[in-house]
């Protein structure tokens, strides 16, 4: 085979059947970007793989260089990776002396207060059933750190609550259940990689980037909040993801959406905070193709007119005001916009238990490891969140469906086609 063969070009059986040597020499005409993509959006065999991995080390000219990747990451992604830079050269020096505080800084053990706010609990509780225990667990020690804008509790979104939510929902995710969780709600949009897909609610981007892997997709991804949505994106541009799956800042309330362009909308626990629901839903409706999905999951009220402490709590605790709806309401809102609902149920008593398993992960963190200062304050304020969507859910007064409905568009007829009465 001639070495000048272009191996984007070849079909899988041709490149399967492609002999070591002449696909370490089809890498010689390629380009570092070209062979990164390349890399990225083929399956290759073992041997192949391994083929690829001896060129590049040997061929550093062929190597995508980390500059470039750095190049296209946000303002704040560029300083932290100067502060991991300068981290890694601070580690090269000999230890300084660790100065260690325990509860003298005016920090309770953070496992314990953790333990106890979850618990509803005082604190002093958790302390003395803790002394009763024959085998207690170490207490957390809390390291001084240098003041780290990146860390500074004024910023919403800053490093310290990134690391306390993927504590919690596993690593680049800001939403529970992780990938598993996100598999079994996209399982029956039946993806395929020629699918045009958009998630309108990414948070760091966890879900779109598995799916981008795990389907072969190339999607769009909305996120409102900018600081997340340019860590999220940095993650994508960390994962080599940021062509399959970029995360876009973009405000929900105007989103106008492309007509008869989605294969499939994915929106998680979105629309409860939206100012129109109806004028979304029926922006989405235009914008997916004939046959298309929309599968979204919200916060709903069991009845509008019962209200307790539960859900004046979870209100005042929303980062964005929640306007949510009743489910009978919502299926009134699907029909007149003509959507056919395949499902929709309660999922509130797995979703609460997803939220709980997060957390105990969490604590669990807490009593086993080591963490800097700032995460105890941002461990808690995330946690007011999460406890008060549990409390409301636990009453009663507040649920959580899970809905997937296809758009049914008929063709268009012009006024001359017969009609059949």
């Amino acid at each position: 085979m001639a070495s000048a063969v272009n191996l984007v070009s070849l079909g899988t059986v041709e490149l399967k059947k492609m002999s070591v040597r002449d696909f370490q020499a089809g890498l010689d005409s390629m380009t570092p970007e070209a062979i990164d993509r390349f890399r990225r959006m083929r399956k290759l065999s073992d041997d192949h793989a391994q083929a690829l991995g001896t060129y590049l080390h040997n061929r550093p000219d062929k190597r995508l260089k980390g500059p470039d990747k750095n190049a296209k990451k946000s303002a704040r992604g560029k300083a932290a990776e100067a502060k991991r830079v300068a981290d890694a050269a601070k580690q090269a020096q000999p230890p300084a002396k660790e100065v260690k505080h325990d509860n003298s800084d005016g920090y309770t053990k953070l496992w314990v207060r953790l333990q106890a706010w979850w618990e509803g609990v005082d604190v002093e509780v958790v302390r003395r059933r803790k002394a009763k225990d024959d085998n207690p667990h170490e207490g957390l020690i809390i390291e001084v750190a240098e003041v780290d804008p990146y860390n500074d509790p004024s910023i919403h979104w800053n490093d310290a609550r990134v690391e306390v939510v993927q504590l919690a929902w596993g690593k680049g995710h800001s939403l529970p259940g992780g990938d598993a969780h996100v598999m079994g709600l996209v399982k029956p949009l039946l993806l395929k990689p020629e699918h045009t897909v958009i998630d309108l609610n990414a948070g760091l981007g966890g879900g779109a980037r598995f799916m981008a892997k795990k389907f072969g997709l190339w999607l769009e991804a909305y996120e409102r909040d900018k600081d997340l949505s340019d860590i999220g994106n940095d993650l994508s541009i960390d994962m080599d993801l940021d062509g399959q799956a970029p995360i876009v800042q973009a405000d929900p309330n105007t989103m106008d959406l492309k007509e008869d362009k989605y294969d499939a909308v994915l929106a998680r626990e979105l629309f409860f905070s939206l100012t129109d629901k109806k004028s979304a839903l029926e922006n989405i409706a235009l914008s997916l193709k004939n046959n298309a999905s929309i599968l979204f999951t919200d916060f709903v009220l069991e009845n509008r007119n019962r209200e307790d402490d539960t859900l004046t709590d979870w209100r005042a605790a929303e980062p964005f005001k929640p306007t949510p709806s009743t489910m009978e309401e919502y299926r009134e809102l699907l029909a007149d916009l003509k959507y056919e609902v395949r499902v929709f149920e309660d999922i509130t008593v797995s979703y609460v238990d997803m939220i709980e398993s997060g957390w105990r992960n969490v604590l669990n963190s807490a009593k086993a490891g080591k963490l800097a200062a700032p995460m105890v304050d941002m461990l808690m304020d995330e946690g007011k969140l999460w406890q008060a969507r549990v409390n409301a859910m636990k009453s009663g007064r507040l649920k959580l469906i899970r809905c997937h409905a296809m758009m049914r568009k008929g063709p268009a007829r012009a006024l001359s086609d017969s009609m059949s009465v």
